[in-house]
């Protein structure tokens, strides 16, 4: 984790804290202006404005220049750079953290119905929970790969993490329009991604909830309907739900031997489990893998 100066940060950051401190810097990022010119501004006394300068100054956010009888303040050569870094820092902390809520809340929800004996009790509710949860498991394991891993792959004839997500996300965007603007000639092609792995991860995650809501307002005689794509070819709903969650099931096998390569699932070698190991009859061996 970064470390930072614990002391340089409370004085910037209390020198942040007042509303016409942040007002000043708004003020002097727009021109250059004096004491007395600012304190007029914020309808203020000359006194109470030196106090809120000298608080800026000594944070290194403004610097003062005496010509004649004239102080005239200046943004300072100092930026926030390792204050928003610190920002940036916590905000993707929190991102996690509400990820890992809606993973659990979303589990807790699976088991309750589970409980009910409604697990899924339809075709489309069976298709939502293979779409929206594996892309869900996608977006998990992507989120833990680290930064300098984000283009990395262990062969040249495996996707990288940015790769999987790229695809995901473009079959996933496209399949989504086939079904929903029928008619081809108003289909548009699929935007370039980001490459910004915060932005794209967000977008994959936008475009798994518009497939949640679309697959929730599917009805069952839907199914058999037909949808064209520019090309002119012609498939049904079920077709384009069955194409996606084959497609996803894939991206996400992909992401978890990327996962599993980068030993983010255990530091350990791979030992799957054995059905016959499992149930009591004995400890047997997997084959040995082939040349």
């Amino acid at each position: 984790m970064v470390q930072y100066r614990a002391a340089h940060f409370d004085i910037a950051f209390g020198a942040l804290s007042d509303a016409t401190r942040r007002g000043v810097l708004e003020q002097l990022g727009r021109a250059d202006a004096s004491i007395t010119a600012l304190a007029e501004m914020f309808r203020m006394t000359l006194t109470g404005m030196k106090k809120h300068i000298g608080i800026l100054e000594q944070a290194g956010l403004v610097r003062t220049e005496k010509v004649g009888r004239v102080r005239t303040c200046k943004l300072g050569l100092r930026g926030l750079e390792e204050e928003a870094a610190w920002i940036e820092h916590h905000r993707q902390l929190w991102a996690e953290r509400f990820v890992e809520l809606g993973n659990v809340v979303e589990e807790l929800r699976r088991k309750e119905k589970a409980k009910a004996g409604d697990s899924p009790s339809s075709e489309i509710e069976g298709y939502e929970q293979l779409i929206c949860a594996f892309t869900g498991g996608i977006l998990r394991r992507a989120r833990e790969i680290p930064a300098e891993k984000w283009n990395w792959s262990f062969s040249e004839r495996t996707p990288t993490a940015r790769e999987i997500c790229e695809h995901a996300w473009m079959w996933l965007r496209s399949d989504r329009q086939e079904m929903t603007v029928l008619d081809p000639a108003r289909q548009v092609a699929v935007p370039d991604l980001p490459q910004d792995r915060v932005n794209m991860l967000d977008l994959l995650e936008t475009e798994k909830e518009a497939w949640r809501e679309l697959l929730q307002s599917i009805e069952p005689p839907m199914m058999d309907e037909l949808r064209s794509s520019p090309d002119g070819h012609r498939r049904s709903v079920r077709d384009y739900l069955f194409h996606m969650a084959q497609h996803i099931v894939s991206k996400s096998g992909q992401m978890t031997m990327l996962h599993f390569e980068l030993g983010l699932d255990g530091d350990g070698p791979y030992d799957a489990p054995h059905p016959n190991r499992l149930y009591g009859f004995g400890s047997p061996a997997w084959p040995a893998p082939r040349n």
